[in-house]
């Protein structure tokens, strides 16, 4: 037992002491490794090596490889990668291609050990021909819809014979050359020999390279590119439609309250109990502004439920079984609002109440807007005060608001009785419209390109939610393709014009179509930021046929 010990405390003290530190003292090491050697000598040409051995000016490590390195074009195995001290070691074991140009990218794995520097984008090349391939192409992938980049995805070549089906590159083959993009969604692909190719981008969730879920986004560019001509490409990700529906969750959200997630807008909704009676009187169904998720109101009068769920949209049929919320005593019909109790109201908006149940009994006049007309009295108005959904949930209140004015909302107690013979209690909410001075106004000459086309026009506020939306159909007629378009009592801040080309007219965007070489419909944003400030009016002009 004594020598096992004595063995053990002089290993610890042996690999203690061979432990590498930074050195005290002196000024702080920024600089990352640099290479001393590489067997074979890295863009070798005619390269038949097993084994490359690369040595560096510092003990180096590799940090996070899995997900920095790109070999391209891929590799079957992958080589297997050591560090040995101040050297990588790299052991290939594919069959390499003849006269090609093969590019390992470690990416930003390669540090040295005492202080992390990272060598980024370290590359070893090699070809198994007689030259380096020295194409390269280089480009941005961006989201179709919003135009914000997409990082850490792939970027992909395939060489297109004609004699094959081109179509099903993405589908069945691995690329034979590609990247991923970095920050702001940028590539470069180097090392590329010169002929035509198919260029596409996958967000790869499944990691296989192939486009083969449902959930995977893509890009593509709609002809062949050729890398000699030193083009910067720009690709339009997008996730193609669905065809098929279906039920992704359900659950009970409250006592006789049911909600279902679905993969796809749904369309008409039917819901057939099997193990209980619904009410037909007063059954609701109630869409959200998507209709990707529906909430079922109903009294059940059972523990748990088996339901049968139909969209006749798209044909589709499945079983549910849920259990149920327990009876809560306490509970009550309440009343929310969109506007927090005291705070500023923007001149042109309206308040929305949301009840927590669907309401059956209720009379509108009993609720009340009140204007202050000094410190200590209020004036009935007459607001339009309306519901805005089928489940009698959603409550509506308009008015012509005054600058600087001060209002009130009360609803007494027992204004509504829902579903469950449950009634509110009293509910009042404070509000106050700021001076005319506070807002900002714009007008915005747009000309369109295609006056035969539809283009929707939205103006976006900081919080990035559409605050404006307006429309240019052929019917407008425009001269020109002119049309002047007026934003008035914009709060101060920050905003974007956003234009989509609605160029099948049927009033909202559409994802793309890679099988039937349809591009998501184009997107674009105003060249700079919109700054609203007080009291300010400004005129944009922007040219879409530039």
């Amino acid at each position: 037992m004594q020598n096992r010990l004595y063995i053990v405390i002089c290993w610890f003290l042996v690999t203690g002491c061979a432990t590498i530190v930074a050195p005290s003292g002196g000024p702080k090491d920024m600089m990352p490794p640099q290479i001393i050697k590489a067997e074979p000598a890295n863009y070798s040409a005619n390269f038949q090596a097993e084994e490359i051995e690369i040595t560096f000016n510092e003990y180096v490590a590799l940090k996070d490889l899995f997900n920095n390195m790109i070999v391209s074009p891929p590799m079957e195995p992958k080589p297997e990668i050591f560090v040995r001290g101040k050297s990588i070691l790299i052991k290939i074991e594919a069959e390499l291609a003849a006269n090609t140009t093969y590019n390992i990218n470690f990416g930003n794995a390669l540090i040295d050990i005492t202080e992390g520097n990272s060598r980024k984008n370290f590359q070893y090349v090699f070809s198994t021909g007689t030259y380096i391939d020295s194409l390269s192409i280089a480009g941005s992938v961006i989201k179709a819809l919003d135009r914000k980049p997409e990082e850490e995805v792939l970027v992909m070549l395939y060489e297109c014979n004609p004699e094959e089906v081109c179509d099903s590159l993405p589908y069945n083959s691995k690329p034979q050359y590609f990247t991923r993009t970095g920050k702001g969604g940028s590539f470069v692909i180097h090392n590329i020999k010169k002929s035509t190719f198919k260029l596409f981008a996958l967000r790869d969730e499944n990691r296989n390279y192939l486009y083969d879920l449902p959930n995977e986004r893509i890009a593509f560019h709609d002809e062949e590119i050729d890398p000699a001509d030193s083009l910067n490409y720009e690709l339009l990700m997008f996730e193609e439609a669905n065809p098929k529906q279906n039920l992704l969750k359900a659950w009970s959200a409250g006592v006789g309250k049911l909600k279902f997630a679905f993969k796809q807008p749904a369309g008409e909704v039917r819901i057939s109990p099997i193990n209980f009676s619904a009410k037909k009187s007063w059954e609701i169904i109630d869409y959200s502004k998507n209709r990707d998720t529906i909430t079922y109101w109903n009294s059940f009068g059972v523990d748990s439920l088996l339901l049968i769920i139909e969209d006749e949209k798209f044909n589709y049929t499945d079983t549910v079984k849920l259990g149920l919320k327990q009876e809560d005593e306490t509970r009550s019909l309440s009343i929310s609002s969109d506007h927090k109790d005291g705070a500023s109201l923007n001149i042109d908006k309206k308040i929305t109440l949301t009840c927590s149940h669907p309401v059956s009994v209720y009379d509108l006049k009993m609720v009340k807007i009140l204007e202050q007309v000094d410190s200590a009295t209020f004036k009935s108005i007459e607001a339009s005060v309306s519901f805005d959904d089928p489940a009698l949930r959603k409550i509506i209140i308009a008015y012509a608001w005054k600058a600087d004015g001060s209002y009130r909302l009360e609803i007494p107690k027992a204004a509504f009785t829902d579903i469950f013979q449950l009634q509110n209690d009293t509910f009042n909410l404070d509000f106050n419209i700021p001076e005319e001075t506070y807002y900002g106004n714009a007008k915005l000459d747009l000309v369109v390109p295609h006056i035969r086309h539809t283009y929707i026009i939205q103006l976006i506020n900081p919080f990035d939610r559409v605050v404006h939306e307006s429309l240019i159909t052929p019917k407008d007629k425009l001269r020109e393709g002119l049309k002047r378009l007026a934003y008035n009592h914009l709060v101060p801040g920050k905003y974007k014009i956003k234009v989509i080309y609605d160029f099948n007219n049927n009033l909202q965007w559409d994802t793309g179509d890679y099988l039937g070489s349809q591009l998501p419909e184009r997107v674009v944003f105003y060249p700079e930021p919109i700054v609203i400030r007080s009291n300010w009016d400004m005129v944009l002009e922007w040219d879409l046929k530039e």
